[in-house]
């Protein structure tokens, strides 16, 4: 493992160049042990490691990097028995910084991002970093530009999906076969992608080649179509093309046959009052007066001459400030007690006319 006094960037950069291709292994550590410690030194030793790291990939070609990834990425189990934890640390953080690393990862073929984004712990940021070159590719603007990876450590769950799904949702087009391979080559991976491509019009058929390779997943993907078309307004383009989907898989799978049987809630479509209830007075509305009476006591000799009459009002006048409380639940009381009156009479009065029908 390298400590800060061993940061040497002339030596370090020729090390690294000398291993690259012969000891691949080798060059991996050493550029992940930078990684690596660059996140447990103090700010003021961070630019030193910087500058090693800076001039390294400045020098590394694409397919020594791609080489290096690789090596990064199949060590075997067998092999990682036998490493340091701190050696198995030092791999992981040799992927992740390549993926996120400005000057590196527009250097990592999308192969390798594949690789790398089947494994959970990567999914996201190599998902991200894979949106991006297809972008840059595409000469695309790109959403992504001014993203700060440090927000997938940093941020829980639910924050990073909605702030990817965002994201993802303004991007012009997607590498949709690329995400629907790492998604067919892991469950896992396939759930993680589902959780940001859900507001992007290729959404549907990235979760249709999920839930046709995986049985587990269909359940799910099912029953957010059939949410999306119940109450998520759509452009005509994509409501076609879900139902299509959905009518697709409703042959093979039946969890799929409820999306097109759905129908969507409208202000028109929504269920009609009874009669009895269509001209009543809203009991909020009469709850409301009498709370803000009470809440003025200047208005409760009002409030009690409307609830009581005159007389009552008049004598209630009377009641001091300390029992203002008193009279304001009184007056509470006997609005309730209207109310239940009323609505008495609405019931009966309903009954009446329903009896009086032929």
């Amino acid at each position: 493992m390298l400590e800060y006094k061993d940061i040497k960037k002339e030596k370090l950069t020729a090390n690294f160049a000398n291993c690259a291709d012969l000891k691949p292994l080798a060059a991996v550590l050493l550029l992940g042990n930078l990684f690596y410690l660059k996140e447990k030194v103090t700010i003021s030793q961070v630019q030193a490691i910087n500058d090693c790291i800076d001039a390294i990939a400045a020098n590394v070609t694409p397919n020594q990097l791609n080489n290096l990834l690789k090596t990064a990425l199949t060590v075997d189990k067998a092999h990682k028995d036998l490493m340091e934890k701190d050696s198995i640390a030092v791999l992981d953080a040799f992927a992740t910084h390549s993926i996120e690393d400005k000057a590196l990862r527009g250097k990592i073929n999308n192969d390798n991002l594949v690789l790398c984004a089947t494994q959970p712990q990567h999914t996201l940021r190599a998902s991200i970093t894979l949106i991006q070159n297809h972008l840059i590719a595409q000469n695309e603007d790109n959403p992504f530009a001014n993203f700060d990876y440090g927000l997938l450590k940093n941020a829980s769950h639910d924050q990073i999906k909605q702030h990817l799904s965002s994201i993802i949702k303004g991007c012009k087009s997607l590498p949709e076969a690329e995400l629907i391979q790492i998604g067919e080559k892991s469950e896992a991976a396939a759930r993680i992608i589902c959780s940001i491509v859900y507001g992007h019009d290729k959404r549907c058929e990235i979760e249709a080649k999920f839930a046709e390779k995986h049985p587990n997943m269909r359940p799910k993907v099912a029953k957010r179509w059939t949410k999306t078309a119940s109450s998520v307004p759509q452009t005509t383009t994509k409501e076609n093309n879900m139902k299509c989907k959905a009518a697709n898989l409703g042959e093979k799978y039946p969890e799929f046959k409820k999306v097109n049987e759905v129908k969507r809630t409208t202000r028109d479509s929504a269920p009609a009052k009874p009669q009895g209830e269509q001209n009543a007075v809203p009991t909020f509305t009469i709850l409301g007066s009498i709370i803000g009476w009470m809440a003025n006591p200047a208005a409760v000799p009002a409030a009690k001459a409307c609830v009581f009459g005159a007389p009552a009002a008049g004598a209630a006048a009377c009641l001091g400030p300390a029992l203002l409380p008193i009279a304001g639940c009184a007056i509470l009381g006997a609005g309730l007690g209207l109310l239940s009156n009323n609505s008495k009479e609405e019931n009966e009065k309903s009954k009446s006319k329903n009896t009086s029908k032929p």
